[in-house]
């Protein structure tokens, strides 16, 4: 996982790397593969996703970016960040276009911050990490530590955790293929389910007067082994694979972050049923 050599042992010319916002130790590109939140290498991706962007995308990014950045480590909901960022208009002296007041939840801007939000995440250098265990929260990079495991002091690598990576941030395969086939074991038995279902909420985070919350159907039935967020990245990869696909009802929003709804209440409408481009049961030795 680990490049050539740590930051310590660089020369004048890469002086700032292997440094957070705040001046301390962070993890670099240069010298990791893991969740980077190095001042240098983020400032550098920004740049670099802007020249691949357009002049709406880039506003909108402005806005996402800022209204994370202040939010801190704490990180924000998918649809508190959509408002927020709506409303990081009104704070902006010369906007490039005001969104429509009637579309804040739904419509054509929450689409432009889907859109933006997901590139956002899928660059090779992340701006912006999805975390969360109970639920699904965006953190910008530079926030990210508070979320990661810091595996090596020399370099600094640090990893978000899962339960199928060792203590240097490797992947044990068989635990990995075990997540694999608790997941895909689900969706043979019960083939078109979905993602959120209704269920007595009896964590430590329940109400006190015992109201039900949305809770994930699959990771519901797998929560006394896996996080929530393990079995989104699960489901991602048997998706990416071939080996499960999901029918969307109504709602078309889902579409924009993969895996990830607006609002929990919106995964209703996620179903999931085995593939036909891939044999469902070669999926655990991959």
């Amino acid at each position: 996982m680990s490049r050539a050599h740590s930051p310590l042992a660089e020369e004048d010319d890469d002086e700032g790397h292997g440094k957070a916002s705040d001046g301390t130790v962070a993890c670099c590109r240069q010298y990791s593969d893991g969740q980077v939140n190095c001042d240098s290498c983020l400032n550098a991706a920004r740049k670099a996703w802007a020249v691949g962007s357009n002049t709406k995308e880039q506003e909108m990014s402005r806005r996402i970016l800022d209204v994370l950045d202040h939010a801190g480590p704490a990180g924000l909901d998918i649809s508190t960040l959509i408002v927020s960022t709506y409303f990081k208009y009104f704070d902006n002296d010369q906007p490039t276009e005001k969104p429509n007041q009637k579309n804040i939840t739904g419509g054509d801007y929450t689409e432009s911050v889907l859109s933006t939000l997901s590139s956002l995440m899928n660059n090779p250098i992340p701006l912006v990490v999805l975390v969360g265990h109970s639920r699904a929260l965006a953190v910008s990079a530079q926030h990210s530590e508070a979320w990661t495991v810091t595996v090596s002091e020399e370099p600094r690598i640090n990893v978000v955790p899962r339960r199928w990576l060792d203590s240097t941030g490797v992947k044990v395969q068989d635990t990995w293929r075990a997540a694999l086939r608790a997941v895909i074991g689900i969706i043979v038995f019960r083939p078109g389910i979905s993602q959120v279902s209704d269920r007595p909420d009896t964590s430590r985070e329940a109400e006190p007067d015992g109201v039900k919350q949305q809770q994930a159907e699959i990771a519901w039935r797998l929560r006394s082994v896996y996080e929530r967020i393990e079995v989104v990245d699960v489901l991602r990869q048997l998706f990416e694979n071939g080996f499960v696909e999901r029918r969307v009802g109504t709602n078309k929003v889902v579409d924009h972050l993969g895996l990830v709804a607006v609002i929990e209440e919106e995964e209703k409408e996620v179903y999931w049923f085995l593939s036909d481009r891939s044999r469902w049961y070669r999926a655990p030795s991959e």
